[in-house]
């Protein structure tokens, strides 16, 4: 509808109104709107509602028009929100994979006394687990014992601060046997050949950074 016929249609809804309200004033009947009696004018709806009783007919189609685009709207924002929410998904999903199978640290254990039993690899990242508590390490292998010697690989490693220790499980009973006053009756060792005083490597002293890709690691086995 042009600019000037919408200006009139609105113009018709307000005389509209106003008629309505002198009508009512002289017949000496107040306004009831909402549940309230006694209002001094007319409501506001009742001109939007006059307004548009009268456009109706003459303007359907933009009503349509109108009707149309809003839907289209709607349906633009529903596809921008689920693409958002598979964006989400998809970047959650791409934090939680696992390390490159090509992340590997390789350790070479040496200097055993026999070919009995297997050697025990442990993974650690944090000094609280280290080196007593191998159930809390990251990852855990068990190797074959070639002369005297032994490899430990732990794959699919994200980057971070490490260190392994090792125990000649001489029995294969998959522990670290130790006498009456706790000291180990088997080979132990650690990352960078770190010593304890009186006790087990601290977890600092034994400790490298990883960035991922391959690393490899020497470690000589001790026995006390």
């Amino acid at each position: 509808m042009p600019m000037g016929g919408t200006w009139g249609m609105v113009a018709l809804s307000v005389r509209i109104s106003k008629a309505l309200f002198i009508e009512r004033q002289n017949s000496g009947v107040e306004w009831q709107y909402g549940g309230l009696n006694g209002f001094s004018s007319p409501p506001p709806a009742l001109g939007l509602v006059c307004f548009y009783l009268a456009r109706a007919p003459l303007d359907r189609q933009w009503t349509e028009n109108v009707t149309g685009g809003m839907m289209g709207m709607f349906r633009g924002c529903r596809t921008i929100g689920l693409g958002l929410a598979l964006l989400a998904a998809l970047s959650t999903a791409l934090a939680q994979q696992p390390a490159p199978a090509e992340n590997i640290i390789h350790v070479e254990v040496s200097g055993l006394r026999s070919n009995k039993g297997q050697v025990l690899c442990a993974l650690h990242s944090s000094a609280e687990a280290f080196p007593k508590k191998a159930e809390k390490a990251v990852a855990r292998v068990s190797a074959k014992i070639t002369e005297r010697q032994a490899a430990c690989d732990f794959t699919r490693i994200a980057a971070g601060i490490y260190a392994v220790a090792v125990v000649h499980d001489e029995n294969s009973n998959g522990k670290l046997d130790k006498n009456f006053i706790g000291m180990p009756r088997e080979g132990v060792g650690a990352s960078k050949d770190a010593k304890g005083h009186m006790g087990p490597p601290k977890f600092s002293p034994a400790s490298f950074p990883y960035k991922g890709g391959r690393l490899d690691l020497k470690i000589h086995m001790q026995y006390l």
